[in-house]
């Protein structure tokens, strides 16, 4: 897939690709919302899950080891453990 194809389904999924980031290993593609909650984006293909992964971190998202950790940074509530 190329950027815009992968930018597309990032939206498709609610997330503007410029506001996401990943948290864990392997990484959930996760985003929070101006509300405070911080959420995952649901991704079943797998190749899909891998292009978009890939992309988020030549474009340098914001990494993070767990959702308490990008809780802490972003003073948000999560559903990432629900």
């Amino acid at each position: 897939m190329d950027d815009q194809e992968i930018i597309h389904a990032l939206e498709e999924r609610g997330g503007s690709w410029n506001s996401l980031f990943l948290v864990g290993d392997p990484p959930a593609i996760s985003c929070w919302t101006p509300k405070g909650d911080l959420y995952g984006l649901v991704i079943e293909n797998d190749i899909l899950y891998r292009d978009c992964i890939e992309f988020l971190k030549r474009r340098g998202a914001r990494r993070f080891e767990s959702p308490d950790e990008a809780m802490r940074a972003f003073g948000a509530r999560s559903n990432l453990n629900k």
